[in-house]
């Protein structure tokens, strides 16, 4: 756990020194929709995942998302609803929780489905995504930028 937050540490790190080049915190202006498809690994899961987001529409930096889990051999499903906050245009922050299904937050409290991770864009129109969860463990996720 306490390399995870130091690599998340040096992203942000990372990103402020990218950002002083742009001006300090420089969003990107188009308040881009993402979509992502991603996979859960964990053999007990095994589930596929998708993400839509809307990134930036607040202050330029805040966004909400929401991601739908499916088991592909199980009756798993988990949809998490959360925010993102960019640190530049190359990358994000996103964390959620499942608030309504059987994992989520009314039927087990705060022993719900929750997800934390990070987002960046190597390339103009393209996202990579990695998330983490107590319950889940690693998440990952690819998918397109679409500028509004």
């Amino acid at each position: 756990m306490k390399k995870l937050i130091v690599i998340i540490g040096l992203l942000i790190i990372a990103g402020q020194v990218t950002a002083q080049s742009e001006g300090f915190f420089k969003a990107d202006e188009n308040n881009p929709l993402l979509i992502t498809v991603g996979y859960v690994p964990k053999a007990s899961y095994n589930a596929i995942k998708g993400t839509v987001s809307f990134n930036s529409f607040l202050f330029k930096r805040v966004g909400l998302y929401t991601s739908l889990e499916k088991g592909l051999d199980n009756d798993y499903m988990s949809n998490i609803i959360g925010g993102t906050f960019s640190i530049n245009k190359y990358a994000y922050l996103f964390a959620g929780a499942d608030i309504f299904t059987k994992y989520g937050l009314l039927e087990n409290g705060l022993d719900c489905r929750k997800e934390f991770g990070i987002g960046l864009i190597p390339f103009s129109g393209f996202i990579f995504k990695t998330g983490w969860s107590k319950a889940v463990g690693i998440t990952l996720e690819a998918g397109l930028r679409i500028p509004l």
